[in-house]
């Protein structure tokens, strides 16, 4: 594998957890604002810490 590949591989792993953690920081505020506080929150709060 070439070290250009390599690269590219690690920025797409980098973009996949940056939006999986900002869908997750999404889905906390938006539980919050609507006052459902499910077991989704405390799967969300567990994921985050």
């Amino acid at each position: 594998m070439r070290e250009n590949n390599k690269l590219i591989i690690v920025k797409l792993m980098h973009t996949l957890v940056w939006l999986f953690y900002n869908v997750v920081i999404f889905y906390l505020l938006y539980a919050v604002i609507i006052n459902k506080i499910d077991r989704w929150v405390w799967i969300c709060l567990g994921l985050i810490v």
